[in-house]
């Protein structure tokens, strides 16, 4: 089968490794994968080719670039798909199944549409002006509608949508996020670790991971962090950075530095090996403010660390159990939880044997479940 995707162009974070894990593991099937994009993706496969789209300025990614994008995309994915007779189209987010409206409609080619969060709930969350709003009100819709099966990571992005813009349940379907199995880190390597970022052997530790947007709230982990340990004897690690030129890096930078506590946050950048960081940490804490399924919380249950999570409806889904949440709006809840964990063993037992227990649910082949989703026959 002859499969064509798109996506702007590589980012870090959970979003675009899922999507190159699906274009990988169709590939591997013995699918064809055709991606169209500003600049090649970081994959070695056989059988996955790359058609450049020319948009000038594309690294700005400015309304102008949007602009430009909407106008040539189309047009280059309708190219494409008949140059090289495309089956099937499998986008993630509904911009990119809306930006194949040609080929869909021209071609009749079906689109499979896979949904990574809800990106209405975001821009309202990150505050976007009305124009920005709109805009993607009108490209969710148009992608949503064009799409002939919609499969979602979480239960609520379903419901959201039926609700706001009232699609056919029949249309939409369930694949989580996964773990793929449980690791277990050498204590050897663990304490190399230890010892590369100068971490004491029994200093509590606890990390958290992903991008620097605002909407992650880090700072309110860091707020609750000089609240749980004012005088030391812990260490904060935040795996991860900005992206596109963001300045949130430096804002919890100086957050960290007014609180007194910078000397116990360390911020390492982007790391490959982010799950063996994780693991040499005894609490794993997303404080986000809205999220789809991240793949960041899984890394951390596949490590057997024990999590904690905002009280957000993605998270409640996940992690359900209320001893593993906290609320995303004031640091006491989350500084009361850190502090009984690092002092209380019955409760440390407690919220490690949860995570594990919320955990095995999301064991499964998730490669094998998106290549079928991907290539089943659609009526």
């Amino acid at each position: 089968m002859q499969i064509v995707t798109m996506f702007y162009k590589h980012k870090e974070g959970g979003f675009n490794k899922r999507l190159y894990r699906m274009i990988e593991a169709l590939a591997k099937q013995g699918h064809e994968v055709h991606y169209l994009s500003c600049e090649s993706f970081p994959i070695d496969c056989q059988g996955v080719y790359f058609h450049p789209i020319s948009v000038p300025g594309w690294k700005k990614k400015n309304v102008i670039f949007w602009f430009l994008f909407f106008l040539i995309a189309p047009f280059e994915a309708y190219r494409v798909c008949k140059r090289v007779h495309v089956d099937r189209i499998a986008v993630f987010g509904a911009w990119y199944a809306a930006f194949m409206w040609v080929p869909r409609l021209v071609l009749g080619i079906r689109i499979i549409l896979f949904l990574r969060a809800d990106s209405t709930v975001l821009y309202q969350t990150e505050n976007r002006s009305v124009l920005a709003r709109w805009t993607n009100y009108v490209l969710d819709f148009l992608g949503l509608y064009l799409a002939n099966e919609i499969w979602v990571n979480i239960g609520l992005i379903k419901s959201n949508i039926i609700k706001r813009y009232h699609i056919s349940p029949n249309k939409i379907k369930l694949i989580y996020n996964n773990i793929d199995e449980f690791e277990s880190i050498l204590e050897s390597k663990q304490s190399q670790k230890r010892e590369e970022f100068g971490i004491n052997k029994d200093e509590f530790t606890i990390a958290t991971s992903g991008i620097f947007y605002k909407r992650k709230n880090i700072d309110i982990l860091i707020r609750a962090f000089a609240k749980a340990f004012p005088s030391g004897g812990a260490q904060l690690i935040l795996i991860g950075d900005d992206l596109d030129q963001g300045s949130e890096r430096h804002n919890l930078e100086e957050l960290a530095l007014s609180l007194g506590i910078n000397k116990s946050v360390l911020f390492t950048g982007w790391r490959k090996d982010s799950k063996d960081l994780i693991s040499i940490c005894d609490l794993y804490v997303l404080p986000t403010l809205h999220e789809g399924f991240p793949n960041s919380l899984l890394d951390a249950l596949s490590v057997d660390c024990p999590c904690l999570g905002s009280r957000i409806s993605e998270l409640e889904e996940i992690l359900y159990y209320d001893e593993l949440l906290f609320s995303p709006e004031h640091p006491d809840e989350l500084a009361k939880k850190m502090v009984e964990f690092a002092s209380n063993a019955q409760y440390r037992v407690k919220v490690r044997n949860l995570s594990k227990e919320r955990a095995n649910i999301f064991l499964f082949d998730w490669d094998k479940a998106v290549v079928d989703a991907v290539s089943h026959p659609i009526d």
